[in-house]
């Protein structure tokens, strides 16, 4: 069982605590939190950790990916992914504004953005990154967008 001792330093007393993994003694706060554990942190040290999840990553990126998006979604918009993919089948896979197409986003793994009302929360559709950061400037404020087009269709060339 991992635990710590209390070492003095200078002026200070610090907490050390020997990690499992690579043998090193560090202060407690470079281990891993964790309050199921004894003294509120893991074996092993945060270096450690980092090395163990990047090894595992390797091996389990798509699942990874893929509970990280849900999470992603869940935290961001309060949307399920299964929301996510249907608004994406609804819309054939396109920027409901400027139907532009998944491959035309920043990189070939991002998403569209979930655009939503910023007065209810309530999601609407998805936006490539363009139109939603456009909206946005205009402030989602109708009255605005038309102006904005009213002044485009007057400064043509």
């Amino acid at each position: 069982m991992a635990s710590s001792l209390l070492v003095k330093i200078g002026k200070t007393r610090t907490r050390m605590r020997t990690c499992k993994k690579c043998g090193e003694t560090k202060e407690l706060t470079e281990f891993v939190a964790n309050n199921e554990c004894k003294e509120g942190r893991t074996w092993r040290c945060k270096s450690c950790a980092r090395l163990d999840y990047l090894k595992w990553r390797e091996n389990n990126k798509e699942s990874d990916d893929k509970t990280r998006r849900n999470a992603y979604l869940k935290r961001k918009y309060g949307v399920t992914t299964e929301w996510y993919e249907n608004k994406l089948e609804e819309q054939k896979g396109l920027c409901a504004i400027c139907s532009c197409d998944s491959s035309e986003l920043r990189n070939r793994d991002a998403m569209f953005c979930v655009d939503h009302c910023h007065t209810t929360g309530q999601p609407r559709a998805l936006l490539c990154h363009k139109c939603n950061a456009g909206i946005g400037m205009l402030k989602d404020n109708p009255i605005l967008v038309a102006r904005a087009w009213t002044y485009l269709q007057q400064h043509q060339h």
